[in-house]
C-alpha cells in the first residue's frame, strides 16, 4: 500500500509457489468490482499510451482482448471480463499455467499493435542500458 494500491495475492497455497500471471490475473478478477480488468506485466516500462483504449475498443461479448506484436501474441498484456474469472479457476485446477494458451482457448480477440518497444521488459540490470529507447 506505500503507493497508494492493494497488492492481492495469488492462492499459492493452492497451486503452488510460482503458480505464474494466470494465478494473479484471477486472484484480480475475483477481487474486481469493474465488469473488464486491463492487466500489464509490471516489468514494461514503455507501455503504449493507447493499449488500455484500444483493447477496450475490440471488447465485444465475454472474449478477452489481448495485445499482438509482429505476429507475437503479447498473453500478459490484456483485457479480461471478470465474468471469466470461473474459466481461469477451472484453467489453473486442471494444470494450466499458460496465458497465451488459455486465452486462445477462450477465443481471444488479438489487437494489433505496431511498436514492438511498447512490449519491452526490464527483467535484469542488463536490461536497464537501453531501457529509455525501448529496445532493452
Amino acid at each position: 500500500m506505500a503507493l497508494g494500491c492493494a497488492v492481492v495475492p495469488d492462492d499459492a497455497a493452492r497451486w503452488g509457489a510460482y503458480p505464474g500471471p494466470l494465478a494473479g490475473m484471477l486472484a484480480v478478477l475475483e477481487q474486481a468490482s469493474a465488469d473488464w480488468v486491463a492487466f500489464v506485466p509490471c516489468d514494461a516500462p514503455h507501455l503504449a499510451p493507447d493499449l488500455v483504449a484500444r483493447l477496450m475498443q475490440a471488447a465485444a461479448g465475454q472474449a478477452p482482448v489481448v495485445a499482438r506484436c509482429e505476429g507475437r501474441l503479447q498473453p500478459v498484456f490484456c483485457l479480461l471480463p471478470r465474468a471469466l474469472a470461473a474459466a481461469l479457476r477451472t484453467a489453473l485446477d486442471g494444470g494450466e499455467r499458460r496465458p497465451q494458451h488459455f486465452l486462445r482457448e477462450c477465443a481471444a480477440v488479438e489487437v494489433d499493435f505496431e511498436d514492438a518497444g511498447a512490449f519491452t521488459n526490464v527483467n535484469w540490470a542488463s536490461d536497464t542500458e537501453h531501457a529509455g529507447d525501448g529496445r532493452a
